[in-house]
């Protein structure tokens, strides 16, 4: 009977983390693909070349921590798009939305990042405002370890998708 709950058990997590891979896998496929058509929520943002819609679901736990956030900063950034996937959902099957919360970023006309769960507030501003996400994570890092950032001059390659997320900088010791 034991063997028979380790196997079920052990099955069991092995579909959860599948189904994981999966959506992260179908998020990361969006990615360069042109934005579905998103006049009909688009509102004051329409003209924004750069917007994020926030999905959500109102029986998402994640969602209900998140919401809060978004709904602060919208006043302030007219290109953060809430969506509610129950009830625009052709719209969150256009843009494949897998999971909630699920934030998608459009950037002139083609699907820019999605980042699925989620996700603090510092973070948030910073997708809104195209900051850089890998400088956000340096600089904690910096105030969790006491590591000084050693910024070095060589060029930044510029094949990248976003040039200024790839900084050439190292962790030194303090």
């Amino acid at each position: 009977m034991q063997t028979v709950l380790i196997a079920v058990l052990v099955i069991f997590s092995l579909a959860v983390a599948g189904l994981q891979l999966w959506t992260f896998w179908r998020a990361k496929q969006a990615q360069g693909q042109p934005a579905p058509d998103t006049r009909s929520v688009d509102g004051t943002a329409a003209d924004d070349a750069r917007r994020v819609y926030y999905f959500f679901g109102v029986h998402c736990g994640p969602c209900r921590a998140m919401t809060p956030v978004v709904d602060q900063l919208r006043p302030s950034h007219r290109n953060l798009i809430k969506i509610d996937v129950a009830e625009a959902l052709p719209l969150a099957r256009a843009f494949g939305i897998a999971a909630t919360p699920s934030l998608v970023l459009v950037e002139n006309g083609k699907i820019a990042q999605v980042k699925i769960g989620a996700m603090s507030e510092k973070k948030l501003v910073a997708l809104l405002e195209g900051a850089c996400l890998v400088g956000l994570i340096r600089d904690s890092v910096r105030l969790a370890c006491g590591w000084r950032i050693k910024q070095t001059n060589s060029a930044l390659n510029t094949n990248m998708p976003f040039p200024c997320c790839y900084p050439n900088w190292l962790p030194t010791a303090a």
